[in-house]
């Protein structure tokens, strides 16, 4: 059985927004370092635009311009990592967290980073502490992302417990519910997963992975009239999706 897992990064911009939050009052900028601001949010801009060679451009300016912002080498790890160069990702993770050990979102990233690498118990050393940093606005996030992890090795005892860390967060993180119905139902714990799944399905429009999934449990449920509510919905939703494609697998086409 395929194994699903999402993880997910977080792209701090408060600091661009409106300076880096601190007990004292704002220092002024001087004008390489407003500079470097610039470039960094066209960077990011680029970024989230798939132009990742104007994005690079831009964080390659801002960092010399001010080579001492550490969202700045964590926004350039990230486009590393999207661009293959694991060594230069981690170069810059590193150097973002020596600057700030204490952003548990950089931390976040690095520890997704690690995962994607395949150093699982590292990547969730790092995610459990970002997550556990009081500082972080959004922990079930690296909740979730050291759930997502561990269950790849698979230590499904670990993640279970980082989902449920999330789910004690926020009851209600679609992330971790889906996570947790479809762990559940790879372990063929299938009454659990409909409780997960209907705690998803009451949070959000469904998806078609999920409206999937649902499919599948209650198929293993041996509910079909249920199964087949789903699918009904999958193919009239997603009718172009991959997920409604694969119900003829399972006998609802």
């Amino acid at each position: 059985m395929k194994v699903v897992t999402r993880l997910l990064y977080v792209l701090v911009l408060l600091s661009l927004l409106g300076g880096c939050a601190g007990s004292g009052p704002e220092q002024p900028r001087t004008d390489d370092e407003e500079a470097a601001l610039n470039h960094l949010q066209l960077g990011i801009h680029y970024m989230r635009q798939g132009r990742l060679n104007a994005s690079k451009d831009n964080l390659e300016r801002s960092l010399r311009l001010d080579n001492r912002n550490p969202m700045t080498h964590a926004t350039i790890a990230l486009l590393y990592e999207q661009l293959n160069d694991f060594r230069l990702a981690e170069r810059h993770y590193r150097r973002a967290l020596r600057l700030d050990g204490d952003d548990p979102s950089i931390r976040n990233n690095y520890g997704t980073f690690l995962c994607r690498r395949g150093d699982y118990r590292e990547a969730e050393e790092e995610l459990v502490r970002a997550a556990r940093n009081r500082l972080y606005e959004t922990p079930e996030v690296a909740w979730t992302n050291a759930g997502s992890c561990v269950r790849r090795i698979p230590d499904y005892e670990a993640a279970e417990s980082h989902f449920r860390n999330a789910l004690r967060v926020r009851p209600n993180y679609t992330d971790a519910l889906w996570s947790m119905a479809d762990m559940q139902y790879e372990r063929e714990e299938y009454l659990s997963a409909r409780a997960f799944f209907q705690r998803l399905a009451e949070q959000d429009e469904l998806e078609p992975a999920a409206l999937y999934l649902g499919v599948r449990i209650e198929d293993a449920l041996g509910d079909r009239m249920e199964a087949r509510r789903h699918a009904n919905r999958l193919k009239s939703k997603y009718p172009d999706s991959e997920f409604k494609h694969r119900l003829a697998e399972l006998g609802y086409d």
